[in-house]
């Protein structure tokens, strides 16, 4: 998650100028808010509620000295800079489970340390939940075809074909070269072409399928945009 907000503030609620808030001069251009992240603070419309935007540290917003229960929902974001502008960026937790389906997000759109839930439709997660199997009783390898189905289902499967085993079948093999059972965005299919994310970046962490991180390292959630669309953390100190 990578969101900011254009800030319409009331004075007394931030006490920041415009300046400050990088609003447009028309002499000019607008001040730049922030250059490293520590230029920022998160804020809220009152003290004690989970910040819902970010400020400049110098817009004088401040709840230093009001006392509140602390809310670990409010843990997940940070403030951040983003192109000289002040947003609220999810924070970078580290987490050691692994989840087939990747990590679950949060109301704010932030990846926590808890395994997604598998949606209702999907069939798989991992190119191993699915199987082989003939779609007749001929089977691609005697000229029929073959398909991909859960592997949970493969007997189900066979006893609805019914094959009597001297079906006749051309007894031509025309099976693809190389085609393989695979999950593919949740649905298992035959297929040459692998089927894993071209995208995940290096390290990337957090699913079955994925390596363990090396020592010294920990898979660590929100700090790739890569990862995060992926569902999958990014090995990291």
């Amino acid at each position: 998650m990578r969101f900011a907000w254009l800030l319409l503030l009331v004075g007394a609620c931030t006490g920041a100028a415009d300046q400050a808030l990088g609003v447009q001069d028309p002499n000019g251009d607008a001040a730049p808010e922030c250059t490293v992240d520590q230029d920022c603070v998160a804020a809220s419309s009152a003290c004690c509620e989970c910040p819902t935007f970010a400020l400049p540290a110098t817009s004088g917003w401040s709840c230093a000295k009001v006392a509140c229960d602390p809310d670990p929902q409010c843990n997940q974001v940070r403030a951040a800079c983003d192109h000289n502008l002040c947003v609220l960026a999810c924070a970078q937790i580290a987490c050691d489970l692994s989840c087939a389906g990747g990590f679950a997000v949060d109301a704010a759109g932030c990846q926590t340390c808890a395994c997604a839930a598998p949606g209702a439709a999907a069939q798989c997660t991992l190119d191993s939940d699915c199987a082989r199997v003939p779609a007749d009783c001929c089977g691609c390898a005697k000229g029929g075809a073959d398909t991909a189905i859960p592997a949970s289902e493969v007997d189900a499967h066979d006893g609805m074909l019914m094959c009597s085993g001297t079906d006749p079948c051309p007894g031509v093999d025309v099976c693809e070269p190389g085609a393989t059972a695979r999950c593919d965005d949740g649905h298992c299919t035959l297929s040459s072409v692998p089927t894993t994310n071209p995208m995940l970046p290096p390290g990337a962490c957090g699913r079955p399928d994925l390596p363990a991180c090396d020592a010294g390292l920990r898979c660590i959630l929100n700090g790739n945009q890569a990862a995060e669309a992926a569902g999958v953390g990014v090995c990291a100190p």
